[in-house]
């Protein structure tokens, strides 16, 4: 089966360097067509949030030339600590940054307190307001490799599986399953992916097609 996958933007194309992406906004260590569409919903909201960041200018100035990693780093020192809903907020963007393909449940626990009164920062309003709009179950997917369906990072967008099953090497398997809205950690669509980070354990009727 063929899979059509969108364009990136041409204004990025200068900077792709093999499979990295190294533009001063926005650095991808994976660039694979079917990533492409993610990257360029990203560029477009790094570029349309970049006023907003600018205002902000000691928080903007102490990470925006660190890579991902080592913002998050920074933003954990103890001698220097950032305001909680900041750091929040910078959680969620590193979530959601395209280099932090390889990140781990672990990871996110490590970064978060559910409990903690900032932690609903993570999303932006409207991610938090349409969080809260969902009916108490949703129909959820994942593209991934036969042998990993216990990833935490699902969608409600089939064809964004789709895109993760057929495009990204390795892969193979497409699984939808049921999960209860109350079970939700989070929900992120500032890349236009639905994504909704959940412990795969509390997804259940799952469903797995072989597509490769």
């Amino acid at each position: 089966m063929m899979v059509e996958f969108e364009p990136l933007d041409p204004s990025l194309l200068p900077f792709v360097q093999g499979d990295n992406l190294c533009h001063p906004k926005i650095q991808f260590a994976m660039v694979y067509p079917c990533f492409y569409s993610r990257i360029n919903r990203l560029f477009y909201h790094l570029q349309a949030e970049a006023s907003e960041l600018e205002s902000n200018s000691d928080c903007s100035q102490r990470t925006s030339n660190l890579w991902t990693y080592d913002q998050i780093f920074d933003l954990q020192n103890p001698i220097t600590p950032v305001d909680e809903e900041f750091y929040y907020r910078s959680v969620g963007n590193f979530w959601t940054a395209p280099e932090i393909l390889a990140t781990s449940a672990d990871l996110f626990f490590h970064l978060t307190n559910l409990e903690h009164r900032n932690y609903r920062h993570i999303m932006s309003q409207n991610e938090h307001d349409f969080r809260h709009s969902l009916p108490n179950t949703v129909k959820v997917y994942r593209g991934h490799k036969s042998d990993l369906l216990n990833g935490y990072c699902w969608t409600l967008n089939y064809e964004i599986a789709k895109q993760w099953a057929y495009g990204f090497p390795g892969n193979t398997a497409i699984s939808c399953g049921t999960l209860k809205s109350e079970d939700i950690l989070a929900y992120f669509n500032r890349r236009g992916e639905d994504e909704i980070v959940a412990l795969s354990w509390k997804v259940s009727d799952v469903n797995t097609t072989i597509v490769a």
